[in-house]
């Protein structure tokens, strides 16, 4: 997978829902032209769909709908890039990188429990 974002790229790469979902989400522009090298993860909420959100990352291709943070800004509070939402502590005892360390560890966990479900979905009983 390419690391830019483009919305083909994020369209073809998700996991759990359908193409013609896929194909009806919306691509904010904030996530189109990210670059996955430089954030663990691109997320964002439709702005058709309030009730959906958006997660992209590199972990196998694949991209999943959900809440890591209630304004899914983790990579950029975790840096200290902008202020933590209500309710949001980063460690800031901790150097950046351990933060984002950690970070990645908790994307990861997620990303590995979802897969877990979505392949035991598939295998036949």
């Amino acid at each position: 997978m390419p690391t830019t974002l483009t919305a083909d790229v994020v369209r073809r790469a998700m996991l759990n829902c359908s193409k013609g979902d896929a194909k009806r989400m919306t691509v904010v522009d904030a996530a189109v032209g990210a670059d996955l090298e430089q954030v663990e993860f691109v997320g964002w909420h439709d702005p058709r769909m309030p009730q959906r959100a958006y997660l992209v990352t590199l972990r196998e291709g694949n991209t999943m709908g959900t809440y890591i943070c209630d304004d899914l800004a983790c990579p950029a509070t975790t840096r200290l890039e902008r202020k933590p939402s209500a309710g949001v502590t980063p460690e800031l005892n901790l150097p950046v990188e351990e933060r984002v360390a950690g970070l990645r560890v908790r994307v990861d966990g997620f990303l590995a429990a979802i897969r877990g479900r979505e392949d035991a979905a598939r295998t036949p009983a």
